[in-house]
């Protein structure tokens, strides 16, 4: 017998300051490599787990060793598509300090190789049905990327600004 299918109302979902469980901004795909989809992670709070997969989310949970310490618990995560080849690609902007950089298609693989402390991510429902599954996938519609500022880069902004601030005499 087939699944009663629950399909979720057109709606965006916003997710602040989440951790990654993982990130392919440069979209490789080691076992199909003509697919260049940009696809991440997004550890989830087990509250608005609960809450979207009672929405129809497709939302995933790790797989925890039978070997591993009892305090040690599954975690809940949502794969999302970031579709840049859109008519309406999403808006993603790195922070790192007080400099925000709009990233493109172009740019976005950056993210791969930086130090992410946290990100803020709004998407929509994709409803899909194929066979006897369905549920609705997450793709970005704007993402706000939070980076670790290390020591070199705060140094070259506090020198930045303060060339800035200086003012020339005018004779």
């Amino acid at each position: 017998m087939a699944k009663k299918r629950r399909w979720i109302e057109p709606r965006i979902f916003k997710l602040r300051k989440r951790d990654l469980y993982f990130r392919n901004f440069r979209g490789i795909n080691k076992f199909n490599p003509k697919d260049h989809r940009i696809t991440l992670g997004i550890k989830l709070p087990e509250d608005v787990a609960e809450e979207m997969a009672n929405e129809g989310w497709y939302v995933r949970w790790t797989k925890v060793r039978d070997d591993a310490p009892e305090d040690i618990q599954p975690i809940p995560w949502l794969q999302v598509t970031v579709n840049m080849d859109s008519q309406r690609p999403p808006q993603i902007n790195m922070i790192v300090g007080k400099t925000v950089t709009e990233l493109t298609k172009e740019t976005i693989g950056t993210l791969d190789a930086v130090a992410i402390d946290h990100m803020s991510v709004k998407v929509r429902a994709y409803d899909w049905d194929e066979s006897d599954k369905y549920g609705a996938a997450a793709y970005c519609v704007g993402m706000n990327v939070f980076c670790d500022e290390d020591e070199l880069e705060s140094e070259l902004r506090e020198y930045m600004e303060e060339e800035d601030d200086e003012e020339e005499p005018f004779d």
